[in-house]
């Protein structure tokens, strides 16, 4: 629940398989209450090309449930993004959500908004690593994002970030048992206070380097 309001509650899962062909991934994800309630049913194919550069491609079904008269909605929209590594060290990532715009409402023509986000992050050593991160949407401000990233101990990770519209800080730890992740967090904003979050994710089986 952000910032401890139930109606901002939000959850997600996710599931990837990797293959020789590429990595397939299912996804579903869902915020809000009973008078309304945002869904995102996804299906996603990544792929590398090369040892340098992989790329990705999802198709999102958005399902809006709203308090009468509005009703429901359902719309279709995909989203994009690419990784590639421009030195040992250093990584360059791009993601763009909803490029078309798709429509919500006819009437008032309002449409959902295009995302678009680009950063940089750099591996200072085995133990530490920076990020930094733009994030535009349609009609706001930019929102540009920094973070860190520290691991003293092999099963340990400790972070902090801020961000700047809205301006928050954010800090967390990450927990790792052999094939089981675990992560805490928590972002703090001047007038909202705390909200807390957590994440957890499995994996079933390691690829085998030849």
């Amino acid at each position: 629940n952000s910032y401890f309001i139930k109606e901002l509650s939000y959850s997600a899962f996710s599931a990837a398989l990797p293959t020789e062909a590429g990595v397939f991934v299912i996804d579903f994800s869902s915020m809000g209450y009973t008078y309304f309630k945002e869904q995102n049913f996804g299906i996603a194919y990544g792929k590398t090309f090369g040892n340098k550069v992989a790329a990705g491609i999802k198709l999102d079904y958005l399902a809006y449930r709203m308090y009468e008269p509005y009703g429901t909605k359902n719309i279709f929209t995909f989203e994009g993004g690419i990784i590639g590594k421009l030195s040992i060290n250093m990584s360059f990532a791009a993601h763009i959500f909803n490029p078309v715009q798709a429509k919500l409402n006819e009437y008032y023509d309002e449409r959902i908004a295009t995302v678009f986000n680009t950063g940089l992050s750099y591996q200072f050593s085995e133990k530490v690593m920076a990020i930094a991160e733009v994030e535009k949407r349609t009609y706001t401000k930019a929102n540009i994002k920094s973070a860190i990233e520290y691991r003293p101990v092999k099963m340990l990770y400790l972070r902090a970030g801020i961000s700047t519209n809205p301006g928050t800080n954010s800090f967390g730890f990450g927990f790792v048992f052999d094939n089981l992740h675990v992560d805490l967090a928590s972002a703090w904003h001047p007038v909202l206070g705390h909200s807390p979050q957590i994440g957890i994710y499995y994996v079933f089986a390691k690829s085998k380097k030849k």
